[in-house]
């Protein structure tokens, strides 16, 4: 056995021996009490990945949060045997080793810490220090256990494992991934139209556009790795013998390639965050505790806001870009089908997606492809998509599929992972796209739980695509997809260091989806025919509200109001179904906000007009006519319905007629009585699709005077009949008496 490795065999039985003297044994991973406090240890930095003989370049921070100052101490490094399988890594980064095949330490003696403070220190000693790699043939994962130690190595203070991704020669045969890159916020725009401050008295889309803000970050970070400047002319080599090739060379390392390799993604911006952005362009009001102030375009946040969109234009017309369209408000599309609002095309989640993009960004997206949040999209919606040519590209999560465990029969391996795009067919179409892949949206998960750059998370996502490679590396056109968090807003720094570990990965070539699609074959798939609610939606009154604010503005919409008016409106009941909302009561309260102020605001705005009626009329005649007034005090003109109830007056069911804005307009109606006496004249002020405006009903008495006269007529008529037939009668009878009288005189 060669020396250094007799050396590293003692060191490792010594460590082995420490652990089960203060551990209790082997495979104990509890940490030795500390009193008031522990000393913790923390991953800094560590390379992406590495070569033979590269320095492990470790970057370790300790802190000491107990009452005692820490009089040095030790770190050992050891190393595991490559892992075979996702779950293999998994284990071994859950759990701690009970044997390393190779391992050094590192005694910092001098090195004291004071009661809460922290060191950060380096491990410079090359991969070679470890036997386990510098034997090595297979490159991928391969566990790092860093230990802290005191500095007797009586007591072991802290440890963890990160994954130390080995390539003992470069990958010929990368795996392909597809990278989907959101660009999303919460909307920043309250429904009354204006920006208002957060809790903390900042206005968050004016901090996202900033030179040093999450957004204007990401697109920069993005422009500088898809498409790089080519890089300066280095020195001149200077004369000398010819390089020995068979020497690794620091050019061959795979830490910090040279040159950085062209990074492909798929930006998906969401609409609604593109029309805020152009609000803030154009000139906006902002709220505050100093309360309203209107910020013209040349303030600095217009000013910003125009550059973020310039910049996100221009990389939508670069080839390592692939658009794709999201919903309006990121809204869960299966349940804002089932919502039943009867959207019209232009007005549906995509619909107005689309037209906002090619607008603010001036591009013509189309609904070639389709994110769907969540990959959430069940047979159902994607027929209806598919009648109005939409969704021929999508992405799908494995959940809204009916084989969530993804066989992938004749493009993969039953033991691999599922490394292909899918084909779904419906009665309808066809759709191509591909599916998320499950573990390393868990990783992106972790990586996005903190508010910096949690580096050995980002280390497990990346050895999790090595292992995905290790499971089959001689076979090409194989690929996974994965999303960023739509949520997660890291700082430049944190995204640009994101993006550059996925391009400089050996083991990884970032494709577009397009490209995605022309390299594999798809393996086929069937959507589940209908999803049901997602375990943090809201509840049925949620949805109720929604809808119910919906008809309210549609019928708004039927006085023929301004479009902006309704378009915003409606836009803003578009953003209560975002997917955004869910899962905190805080949030969704603030979701369900735009519809109720949207219905509000509708019926405010219905209010401006009245309906002016006197409470009796007398109809002298027969016919007669019924003289109302409509008042509208809106700016605008209006389209209104006066509807009629009577059942003893014939008169027209109902009336349209425009009002003009700020004007008192009479309005005539021909009435017929059928009746004599006082009857009830019911009159409804209405929009044109029967909506009942605010306090609009009136009730009118109308008295009918024309059938008293024709009563009283035939009254004396039958009165002189009456007396004429009996004065007659008189008339007669006197007649007949005079003959008798004489007669019985002769």
């Amino acid at each position: 056995m060669p020396p250094r490795a007799r050396m590293e065999v003692a060191l490792v039985l010594l460590s082995l021996l420490c652990a089960l003297i203060v551990a209790g044994g082997p495979g104990h991973t509890a940490h030795a009490a500390q009193e008031n406090g522990r000393v913790e240890m923390a991953l800094v930095d560590q390379p992406v990945a590495h070569g033979p003989d590269d320095p492990l370049d470790l970057t370790i921070k300790v802190t000491n949060n107990t009452s005692e100052t820490l009089g040095g101490f030790a770190v050992t490094v050891g190393v595991s045997e490559r892992v075979l399988s996702r779950s293999a890594l998994r284990d071994a980064l859950a759990n701690f080793p009970e044997f390393l095949p190779s391992a050094f330490t590192r005694y910092f003696e001098r090195q004291d810490i004071a009661p809460g403070e922290s060191v950060t220190l380096s491990i410079e000693d090359s991969v070679f220090e470890l036997s386990t790699l510098e034997l090595a043939t297979e490159g991928g994962a391969y566990p790092l256990i860093i230990e802290l130690f005191d500095v007797g190595l009586t007591e072991r203070l802290d440890e963890f494992t990160t994954p130390l991704i080995y390539y003992p020669t470069p990958p010929e045969t990368p795996l392909d991934l597809v990278l989907v890159v959101p660009i999303n916020a919460l909307p920043a725009r309250a429904p009354d139209g204006t920006f208002p401050a957060d809790a903390s008295g900042d206005w968050p889309l004016e901090y996202a556009v900033r030179k040093s803000g999450w957004l204007r970050g990401t697109l920069d970070a993005i422009r500088r790795l898809t498409a790089p400047k080519p890089p300066p002319p280095g020195p001149r080599p200077r004369p000398g013998p010819e390089p020995n090739r068979d020497v690794p060379t620091s050019g061959q390392r795979t830490r910090s390639p040279a040159t950085p390799r062209r990074l492909r993604i798929a930006l998906a911006p969401t609409p609604r965050l593109v029309e805020e952005l152009t609000d803030m362009r154009n000139g906006y009001r902002r709220t505050g505790a100093a309360g309203a102030e209107q910020l013209g375009a040349g303030a600095p946040g217009a000013r910003n806001a125009a550059a973020v969109l310039a910049r996100m234009s221009s990389l939508l017309k670069l080839d390592e870009v692939q658009p794709l369209l999201a919903p309006y408000s990121l809204a869960d599309l299966p349940s804002a089908e089932r919502s039943g609002l009867g959207l019209s095309p232009g007005q549906t989640q995509l619909g107005v997606g689309e037209q906002v993009l090619d607008k603010g960004l001036a591009y013509d997206f189309g609904q070639r492809w389709l994110v769907p949040p969540g990959g959430r999209i069940d047979t159902g919606t994607l027929q209806e998509l598919q009648l109005g040519n939409a969704a021929g590209r999508v992405f799908f999560s494995p959940h809204s599929l009916q084989d969530p465990e993804l066989s992938g029969e004749g493009c993969t391996e039953a033991f691999a992972s599922f490394t292909c795009p899918v084909r779904v067919r419906t009665r309808v179409g066809t759709a191509r796209g591909f599916v998320a892949d499950k573990g390393l949206q868990e990783r992106f998960a972790e990586l996005a739980r903190g508010p910096g750059l949690d580096r050995l998370a980002l280390q497990k996502l990346l050895a999790e695509t090595a292992t995905i490679w290790a499971e089959l590396p001689g076979r090409s056109k194989r690929m996974v997809q994965a999303a960023i968090p739509p949520l997660w807003h890291p700082s430049p720094g944190t995204m640009t260091r994101l993006l550059e570990a996925f391009a400089a990965a050996p083991w990884l070539h970032t494709v577009t989806p397009a490209q995605g699609l022309s390299l594999g074959s798809p393996s086929d798939q069937s959507t589940l025919p209908s999803l049901g609610s997602a375990p943090d939606q809201p509840g049925a009154e949620f949805a109720s509200t929604v809808a119910r604010a919906y008809d309210t503005v549609q019928s708004f919409s039927s006085l023929e109001p301004p479009e902006a008016m309704v378009e915003r409106l409606t836009r803003d009941i578009l953003v209560s179904q975002s997917q955004m909302w869910w899962g905190d009561d805080g949030l969704e309260e603030q979701g369900l906000s735009y519809a109720i102020e949207a219905e509000r605001e509708a019926y405010g705005e219905m209010a401006k007009v009245r309906l002016g009626a006197p409470d009796h009329i007398t109809l002298t005649a027969r016919e007669g006519q019924i003289r109302l007034e409509a008042f509208n005090d809106a700016s605008y003109p209006v389209k209104v319905r006066i509807t009629f109830a009577a059942p003893k007056l014939s008169i027209e069911e109902s009336i349209v007629r425009t009002i003009p804005p700020g004007k008192q307009q009479p309005l005539e109606v021909e009435a017929t009585a059928e009746a004599s006496g006082t009857s009830s004249l019911e009159v409804y002020l209405q929009t044109p699709d029967g909506l009942s405006l605010p306090g609009s009903q009136k009730r009118i008495a109308v008295t009918s005077t024309q059938f008293n006269r024709i009563a009283l007529g035939l009254t004396f008529g039958a009165l002189a009949f009456l007396v004429l037939f009996y004065v007659n009668r008189a008339i007669i009878r006197r007649r007949g008496v005079r003959p008798s009288a004489q007669t019985t005189t002769t």
